[in-house]
């Protein structure tokens, strides 16, 4: 389920794109960690690394906080000037089965 999740994920946003920002982020490194906590399902970062998303199960309440909290892990693996991200949680199961995006939270990550 979590493979179909980020699968899902990637093959619906793979079309947002742009130039590079300036500095590094360590994209990999980044979606390890992220991808390792309990609640997600699945990690996807648009290729300019300016848009990530989140697939988790929804409980019934919002994940603002959570997003909030993958901004912090966005921090631990940003070196240099990058462009500030958008952090948004879907529901992982919706977005893998009936291809739908719902949001449950989203974060403006300022770097």
């Amino acid at each position: 389920m979590k493979l179909l999740a980020i699968a899902a994920l990637a093959l619906i946003l793979a079309g947002c794109g742009g130039s590079e920002p300036k500095g590094t982020f360590d994209e990999a490194g980044f979606k390890r960690e992220v991808s390792s906590w309990d609640l997600v399902q699945g990690v996807v970062v648009s290729e300019n690394s300016r848009s990530i998303w989140v697939g988790m199960m929804d409980d019934g309440t919002r994940r603002d906080g959570y997003a909030m909290s993958v901004c912090e892990a966005v921090r631990e693996y940003t070196q240099g000037d990058v462009s500030n991200k958008t952090i948004t949680i879907l529901d992982g199961p919706k977005m893998s089965v009936l291809n739908e995006r719902v949001e449950l939270g989203k974060h403006r990550c300022k770097l």
